[in-house]
């Protein structure tokens, strides 16, 4: 009887307790008021959370200009969207991007070998010299008390994570791209990724597979993790 009545309240929210959790669930469950969109690209993100249901506020963060032309048309109708020409890091300052044919890969951070394998399109065009900012400065005064932080920089998350340490207590939850083969230099491995996170107090709460391997198909080069605070 009683598992009935919380399985309705849950319907009633809509919930499921027999579907497969999922980026709504997470941000429903946890009551969150505020997603940060870290890499936005053209705004895919941000347009699937709101093609889902999701209709709380997001912050979303593009560096590229032209790409961030393209965000804020998309963004543009959205009285609850809001978008921020700035790369987002550890310390703030100007960087150069490397800007790639296909823009979803442009990175602060050098393509490697493998990066030029999986996908020709990874290769920059141009480079960028961009506004850089922290996460800690951006959201002094952003009244918001449940954030969700997803973050999709191309291996550029752990600074990401590191201009972010005042806003911790806040973070409910985390997501990020987390790799078994590195498409760039100088980023942390999948275990490295895993163990930094519990160091900040998050668990892995859903995995999901981004791209395959192009030498093992059945199995995943990369994954989309997020983390939710540890009880």
């Amino acid at each position: 009887m009683l598992k009935s009545i919380v399985r309705r309240a849950l319907h009633q929210r809509g919930l499921d307790l027999l579907k497969t959790p999922n980026i709504l669930t997470f941000l429903e469950v946890h009551e969150v008021d505020l997603v940060l969109d870290v890499g936005a690209n053209v705004g895919q993100y941000g347009r699937r959370l709101r093609d889902r249901g999701f209709k709380g506020r997001i912050w979303s963060f593009e560096p590229v200009k032209d790409v961030f032309e393209r965000l804020q048309t998309e963004s543009r109708h959205d009285d609850h969207w809001k978008v921020t020409r700035s790369a987002v890091g550890a310390v703030a300052g100007e960087a150069t991007i490397n800007v790639s044919e296909f823009s979803v890969f442009s990175s602060i951070k050098t393509a490697n070998k493998t990066a030029h394998a999986f996908d020709s399109r990874v290769a920059p065009v141009e480079k960028q010299v961009v506004p850089v900012a922290t996460l800690n400065d951006l959201l002094k005064d952003e009244p918001s008390q449940n954030l969700f932080l997803k973050i999709d920089t191309q291996g550029f998350e752990k600074e990401v994570l590191e201009g972010a340490s005042e806003l911790r207590p806040r973070l409910i939850g985390i997501q990020l791209e987390v790799p078994i083969e590195n498409l760039y230099d100088d980023v942390w491995s999948f275990p490295e990724s895993i163990n930094y996170m519990d160091q900040l107090g998050f668990t892995p709460s859903q995995f999901t597979i981004v791209n395959p391997m192009r030498s093992d198909p059945a199995s995943a080069s990369e994954f989309d993790c997020i983390f939710r605070r540890k009880a």
